[in-house]
Protein backbone atom coordinates (compact mmCIF):
# COMPACT_ATOMS: atom_id res chain seq x y z
CA UNK A 1 0.00 0.00 0.00
CA UNK A 2 1.27 3.42 -0.76
CA UNK A 3 2.06 5.62 1.95
CA UNK A 4 -0.63 8.36 0.75
CA UNK A 5 -3.51 5.54 1.01
CA UNK A 6 -2.47 3.64 4.13
CA UNK A 7 -2.38 7.29 5.46
CA UNK A 8 -5.46 8.53 4.87
CA UNK A 9 -7.43 4.95 5.37
CA UNK A 10 -5.52 5.62 9.31
CA UNK A 11 -7.13 9.26 9.49
CA UNK A 12 -10.26 8.13 8.44
CA UNK A 13 -10.75 5.27 11.18
CA UNK A 14 -9.43 7.65 13.74
CA UNK A 15 -12.27 10.31 12.87
CA UNK A 16 -15.02 7.92 12.59
CA UNK A 17 -14.68 7.28 15.97
CA UNK A 18 -14.52 9.44 19.11
CA UNK A 19 -12.92 7.30 22.28
CA UNK A 20 -9.58 5.91 23.19
CA UNK A 21 -7.76 4.62 25.84
CA UNK A 22 -4.89 6.94 26.75
CA UNK A 23 -2.24 5.64 28.10
CA UNK A 24 0.44 7.89 30.24
CA UNK A 25 3.50 7.29 32.26
CA UNK A 26 5.89 9.53 35.13
CA UNK A 27 8.10 8.23 37.32
CA UNK A 28 5.97 6.36 39.70
CA UNK A 29 2.72 5.01 37.77
CA UNK A 30 1.74 4.20 34.46
CA UNK A 31 -2.06 4.80 34.29
CA UNK A 32 -4.60 3.79 31.10
CA UNK A 33 -7.88 6.21 30.83
CA UNK A 34 -10.48 6.15 28.84
CA UNK A 35 -11.04 9.31 27.00
CA UNK A 36 -13.13 10.91 24.30
CA UNK A 37 -11.25 12.89 21.48
CA UNK A 38 -11.30 14.91 18.87
CA UNK A 39 -9.13 14.79 15.79
CA UNK A 40 -7.99 17.80 13.73
CA UNK A 41 -5.39 18.98 11.73
CA UNK A 42 -3.45 15.37 12.56
CA UNK A 43 -3.98 16.24 16.14
CA UNK A 44 -5.74 15.01 19.00
CA UNK A 45 -7.75 17.04 21.20
CA UNK A 46 -8.81 15.01 24.41
CA UNK A 47 -11.63 15.89 26.56
CA UNK A 48 -11.34 15.58 30.48
CA UNK A 49 -11.99 17.30 33.62
CA UNK A 50 -9.04 16.40 35.48
CA UNK A 51 -6.81 13.42 36.95
CA UNK A 52 -3.89 11.59 37.35
CA UNK A 53 -2.66 11.95 33.73
CA UNK A 54 -1.96 15.69 33.78
CA UNK A 55 0.62 15.05 36.42
CA UNK A 56 1.90 11.91 34.46
CA UNK A 57 1.83 14.52 30.95
CA UNK A 58 3.40 17.05 32.71
CA UNK A 59 6.77 14.72 33.76
CA UNK A 60 6.76 12.81 30.33
CA UNK A 61 5.08 13.70 26.93
CA UNK A 62 5.35 10.28 25.76
CA UNK A 63 1.68 8.27 25.42
CA UNK A 64 0.20 5.67 23.59
CA UNK A 65 -3.43 5.41 22.15
CA UNK A 66 -5.53 2.46 21.26
CA UNK A 67 -8.50 2.86 19.26
CA UNK A 68 -11.25 0.38 19.66
CA UNK A 69 -14.58 -0.46 17.17
CA UNK A 70 -17.77 0.97 19.80
CA UNK A 71 -18.97 -2.11 22.14
CA UNK A 72 -21.39 -4.32 20.91
CA UNK A 73 -23.82 -5.35 24.09
CA UNK A 74 -20.42 -6.20 25.87
CA UNK A 75 -20.43 -9.27 28.19
CA UNK A 76 -24.09 -10.66 26.80
CA UNK A 77 -22.14 -11.32 23.07
CA UNK A 78 -20.21 -13.93 24.53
Amino acid sequence: MEAADLKERIESFIGAHNTCALATASADMVRNTPIEYNYVDSCFYFFSESGLKFKDLKENKNVGIAIFEPDQGGADNL
